[in-house]
């Protein structure tokens, strides 16, 4: 029988000591925001800031609660970062695809772990959790809420 090492192990046990990555070891945070949808977003071309990351975090996930928000169709969110001045990142980070079904009816929905997400996504520089609807068919956006939170590793 082998023993065989993970990479972190490999790199603690490693003569000189490997350190590891800060967002690879350390306390798991949750940050819950809440968004009132007024009905006049744009889809497809907004983005909606919901909570602040702090620089180098791995994003973990998250899940978010949602009223109807689709009045003529669906309504897809893509979940991502970025900058707090509004550049880098990528709206559509955590996911290879939009998460489909915000405009069909009251619903909850995970966001974070996929091919993309690769249990957790680095954030580079300080940024803000955000979504972005986009049209899932036809869809007219129409008042409601989204609350949730998010889960990051911080060393």
């Amino acid at each position: 029988m082998a023993t065989l090492k993970s990479d972190q192990v490999t790199n603690i046990t490693a003569e000189p000591r490997v350190f590891t990555n800060p967002n690879e070891i350390g306390r798991v945070y949750r940050a819950y925001f809440s968004y009132t949808v007024t009905g006049s977003e744009t889809i497809d071309t907004d983005v909606i800031e919901l909570v602040p990351l702090p620089n180098g975090v791995r994003v973990l996930g998250g899940k978010c609660v949602h009223t109807d928000l689709g009045s003529a169709g669906d309504i897809d969110m893509d979940f991502g970062y970025r900058g707090v001045d509004g550049t880098g990142g990528d709206p559509d980070a955590f996911t290879a695809t939009p998460i489909a079904g915000f405009g069909a009816g009251v619903g909850v929905k995970d966001f974070g772990v996929d091919v993309v997400g690769d249990f957790g996504v680095e954030v580079s520089g300080d940024s803000y959790l955000v979504a972005s609807p986009l049209d899932g068919g036809s869809g007219v956006i129409q008042a409601g809420s989204i609350k949730g939170y998010v889960d990051y590793l911080n060393g």
